[in-house]
């Protein structure tokens, strides 16, 4: 998960935890960091990617294309925009660049924690 918000990344941190997913969560707090780990050789290939829309340097749609264009992403790991934006626009945008979804922040913890939950072992 990357996302400039501290805060946000704390609570996924936590409800991701309470979820049940096996696979553990990596997050990051700009594009270039996930860029880096993406292509570090000794990782394991990520299960699924969310990104944050609004983020400063590099938004989250330069980070979906940037990952896209990665020789060692599996083309098939897929990418979810996880973000405040209720722009159509912006969901229209983010499925265009080939997102698998586009998903409003939940409001609460337990909307976050079954967010998680709904996307795997």
């Amino acid at each position: 998960m990357v996302d400039d918000d501290r805060l946000d990344l704390r609570l996924a941190r936590r409800c991701h935890a309470r979820s049940g997913i096996a696979r553990p969560l990596e997050t990051f707090t700009d594009g270039p960091a996930l860029l880096r780990r993406l292509v570090d050789p000794v990782a394991a290939n990520p299960g699924l990617l969310l990104v944050d829309v609004r983020m400063p340097a590099m938004n989250g749609f330069d980070v979906v294309r940037a990952v896209k264009a990665l020789d060692e992403l599996d083309a098939a790991t897929p990418i979810a925009m996880l973000t405040t934006s209720r722009l159509d626009a912006d969901r229209e945008r983010a499925l265009a660049l080939g997102c698998a979804a586009y998903l409003v922040k939940p409001e609460t913890s337990s909307d976050f924690t079954r967010l998680f939950a709904g996307w795997g072992p």
